[in-house]
């Protein structure tokens, strides 16, 4: 049966998107996997989280120190309908995820496209500090 009205139609398209034309690979988008490989580059082991939940992070890094997530990376900002007001998405949601992962570091795709060292930079300077690492 196909989908019927608006959110099925967006729905179908969504299908569409996810099949590949979008960067998606193996269900991830093309950020997340730049992300993924730039971070094993540098030397760092990141767990895909794959949860798409309203407090679904994209990857996390073990904290050698304590074996637990030192720091939780989002690849842009989360999209959840509960997370439409900014408030409820850069103070609420944050503010609960950190009961569980200490540190949150969003990596943008402007930048990370546009300003690769910089956002790169970023990234390797917030992994650093959150592992107790020398940058």
């Amino acid at each position: 049966m196909p989908p019927v009205g608006r959110v099925g139609r967006c729905l179908a398209v969504g299908d569409v998107f996810t099949s590949g034309l979008t960067g998606h690979v193996g269900g991830r988008d093309g950020l997340e996997v730049a992300v993924t490989e730039e971070l094993r580059a540098l030397g760092w082991e990141p767990t895909d989280v794959c949860d798409d939940g309203a407090f679904g992070i994209d990857l996390a890094i073990e904290d050698p120190r304590t074996g637990l997530f030192g720091i939780g990376i989002e690849c842009d900002a989360p999209r959840h309908p509960l997370l439409e007001c900014a408030r409820a998405r850069e103070v609420w949601r944050p503010q609960v995820l950190r009961r569980s992962v200490p540190v949150l570091h969003r990596v943008s795709s402007h930048r990370w496209f546009h300003e690769p060292d910089v956002e790169r930079a970023r990234l390797r300077t917030a992994v650093a500090h959150a592992l107790g690492e020398r940058t």
